[in-house]
């Protein structure tokens, strides 16, 4: 049965952004199909639930898992520097997976559900990029999501803990603690800035036609604590981007991946964008965007008032190219993104590329944020 947790973790690629893993009808390396693994995610009667109704959010409860859908994921990065002005990025993001829709039976050990947590951290002044994976079944001395007696993200001792409101505030405060073998560790507090954003309409985020997810974001916490790498400790500070997603989706035939963008303006206003890339190259009509202004003002970009566009390549050590510069339309404003370490790869069994980002706006810096590319290998560009 281990063989086939890791089988199954190491083909279902949840990764946060865009919140549906792709299906391929030829797969390609980092492109397998989910259903091949685990058969149809709608038939018989034990049918998972689908995002398909805009539905009322309830806080804390939302915080909590929805096993009854196939997907679902916590999904934290920030962006921090040190009092020296030393920049570091971090990513911690925990996957729940759904056997079925049920349990499997009465044992804790039975509960159907496999998780399987990544954690990374970028040192710009050193250029150096180091992440770290683990995977286990879901049980409540090993994995889970728990929001009674206290609030619980955890896998073995990768423990994201705390507050997160009590029906008379929904304000979030919480804790990250992890400690990798790959030679760095966390120790960071988060406390909430900006209201709770839901994405979409209202929460429910289309992806294509009839593929949706339920979407919810906090743009903004600020972050203060330590981290060390390689046996050095640093105190930092810093702004964090909180994701949480779930869905039973898949993505249409004719998509190859996408590309997330969670921008921290220094304005204090906040933007996510994110593109679906098509095989024929054309852009989706269900790519989208949405900016938050300091004082919650919020407004939604459709399709036709975004562009992305590549600048510049990096080839990894398995030849294949990853664009490390953007210019990004958004509406009238129009920002270049660009990686501040050029290697920041989640080799986590399936590739993809998660990391910190500057931007800057008509040649001035204007923010931080983070870039999620996913769907790269073994896919011809287009730009030939």
């Amino acid at each position: 049965m281990q063989s086939l947790v890791r089988a199954v973790l190491f083909v279902c690629l949840f990764v946060s952004g865009c919140g549906l893993e792709p299906e391929a009808s030829t797969p390609t390396r980092g492109m397998t199909r989910v259903g091949d693994v685990l058969g149809d995610a709608t038939s018989g009667e034990d049918a998972f639930a689908r995002a398909e109704v805009v539905r009322p959010f309830v806080f804390p409860r939302d915080h909590g898992p929805h096993p009854r859908f196939k997907s679902e994921w916590w999904y934290l990065t920030a962006t921090m520097q040190s009092s020296s002005g030393e920049e570091f990025g971090m990513q911690f993001t925990l996957f729940r997976r759904a056997l079925r829709a049920s349990a499997l039976g009465e044992s804790a050990w039975q509960s159907g559900q496999l998780y399987m947590a990544h954690v990374a951290i970028t040192d710009v002044a050193n250029q150096r990029h180091l992440h770290d994976q683990r995977l286990a079944r879901g049980h409540p001395e090993s994995a889970g999501v728990e929001l009674v007696p206290e609030y619980r993200v955890y896998l073995e001792d990768w423990l994201l803990k705390g507050f997160v409101g009590d029906g008379k505030t929904d304000q979030v405060e919480l804790d990250l603690t992890t400690h990798s073998s790959a030679g760095f560790s966390l120790n960071l507090k988060l406390s909430q800035t900006q209201p709770i954003l839901l994405q979409g309409d209202s929460g429910l985020s289309a992806k294509g036609p009839g593929q949706a997810s339920y979407y919810y974001s906090i743009p903004s916490m600020s972050v203060q604590g330590e981290i060390e790498i390689l046996g050095q400790s640093t105190k930092v500070t810093g702004k964090a981007w909180l994701d949480r997603e779930w869905s039973t989706s898949v993505l249409g035939a004719e998509l190859v991946g996408w590309d997330w963008f969670a921008l921290h303006l220094d304005d204090e206003s906040e933007l996510t964008l994110f593109q679906l890339r098509r095989k024929d190259c054309q852009p989706d009509a269900y790519n989208k965007a949405l900016a938050v202004d300091a004082d919650g003002t919020r407004r939604d970009f459709g399709a036709g008032e975004l562009r992305f566009e590549p600048r510049k390549l990096w080839r990894d050590a398995v030849g294949t190219d990853w664009p490390i510069e953007w210019t990004v339309t958004a509406g009238s404003a129009r920002y270049q993104i660009t990686a501040m370490v050029p290697d920041q790869i989640m080799d986590t069994g399936i590739r993809y590329w998660e990391g910190i980002v500057a931007v800057s706006e008509a040649g001035q810096s204007v923010g931080r944020g983070y870039l999620e590319m996913t769907g790269y290998e073994g896919v011809q560009s287009c730009d030939g």
